[in-house]
């Protein structure tokens, strides 16, 4: 079902938009119905949504920064209590995870470092 003043592929086309915007500030595809939603209701729901995307990614990078500050300093006391090297610190932080030379992406994810923050180190 439409809203009046929007032909059906109109509609369409808005109801994807919103659900894509609503998952992405939330995490989650609205559960609820829209289908009374005009074009305006559609163009006010996209401008709160799209504020809310920024929040959360701000919200996203800054924590990113937080957890690659907070990595960076573990290298830095594992290399005083006894890795020779950066290389060697990341290596025994997989080991400990029972992660293997490659899988450096997972690894990312467990730390909540940056997506590709290891991706140029030689480990």
């Amino acid at each position: 079902m439409k809203a009046q003043n929007m032909d059906q592929e109109q509609f369409d086309m808005c109801h994807g938009h919103y659900s894509d915007l609503y998952k992405e500030a939330y995490g989650f595809r609205p559960r609820f119905d829209i289908s009374h939603f005009t074009s305006d209701d559609f163009e006010k729901e996209f401008a709160k949504l799209e504020a809310t995307c920024k929040q959360v990614h701000a919200e996203e990078e800054a924590a990113e920064k937080r957890a690659a500050n907070h990595f960076e300093k573990m290298v830095t006391e594992t290399i005083k209590m006894g890795a020779n090297d950066r290389a060697t610190a990341i290596r025994w932080f997989m080991s400990g995870e029972g992660l293997a030379k490659g899988e450096t992406e997972y690894f990312e994810y467990l730390y909540h470092l940056p997506y590709g923050y290891l991706k140029m180190e030689v480990l």
